[in-house]
């Protein structure tokens, strides 16, 4: 996983800067294309072949970041105040029968050893570990189901729309809905167009909208929103995906 979020990111912001510098002297379908690396990255848990000169080596080999993290990681939450582990540890000796008022230097140095010891809580690090997957899937489990919703309540404004004939066939089925702001393409497995009631009333405007959305079929762009619906469900505590997203839609 630091594999995928480390080199994932790189990318997003490599492609992210080349966006500027490419626009108008490529074809604005390979740029878009581009964001398919990103997308395959994120998606395809494989760990790519590891060289001496890739980033990820390079990151590895700054030691002083490391230090820093792994010294972050061991740092201990406190389990309890040192007075009630202190009064733990004296209560154990007095269990065993042993004498407190009689205690020699050295058993009080034991009794502070094994006090501290009682203090000291899980690590940051094995707090991450024992945290971080149920609050991933969690958060994983609570996207999905927000995009489901997002999608089902379309879906619901959507039924009552009205299939309507053409005069040149588009290869898609057309409806016509007054729920929608705008037209659109809906659907993954049977995409459809859907047009607002003014545009279907104007044969200048439904072609253009024809044209517009059969543009969108053709490029598959209802697959792509799919694939930065999956990513933004698995990668939603990266606020890199969130833009790169963005971003591919802009270029979409």
């Amino acid at each position: 996983m630091k594999s995928i979020l480390i080199t994932s990111s790189i990318l997003i912001v490599l492609v992210a800067a080349l966006r500027p510098l490419l626009r108008g002297r490529i074809d604005p379908r390979m740029q878009y294309a581009l964001w398919l690396i990103v997308a395959l990255r994120l998606l395809v848990p494989v760990e790519l072949a590891s060289s001496a000169y890739s980033a990820l080596a390079l990151l590895e080999r700054a030691e002083e970041p490391a230090r820093v993290v792994e010294a972050i990681g061991q740092a201990a939450l406190p389990a309890q105040s040192y007075d009630s582990a202190y009064a733990q540890v004296i209560e154990q000796y007095r269990k065993q029968g042993t004498d407190t008022a009689q205690l020699t230097p050295r058993d009080l140095m034991d009794i502070d050893t094994q006090a501290r010891e009682l203090m000291r809580g899980p690590t940051l690090a094995e707090l991450a570990a024992k945290c971080a997957r149920p609050v991933w899937l969690g958060g994983t489990a609570l996207m999905a189901a927000w995009f489901l919703l997002v999608n089902l309540r379309l879906r619901r404004k959507l039924g009552r729309a009205e299939l309507i004939e053409i005069e040149e066939s588009c290869g898609l089925p057309v409806f016509v809905s007054g729920a929608l702001p705008s037209p659109c393409l809906c659907g993954v497995f049977r995409p459809a167009v859907f047009v607002t009631p003014a545009a279907a009333e104007d044969p200048d405007r439904m072609r253009h909208v024809l044209a517009h959305e059969t543009t969108h079929y053709r490029h598959r762009d209802h697959w792509w929103a799919l694939v930065r619906c999956l990513c933004l469900c698995l990668y939603w505590f990266n606020p890199l995906v969130w833009w790169a997203a963005a971003m591919s839609r802009q270029d979409c």
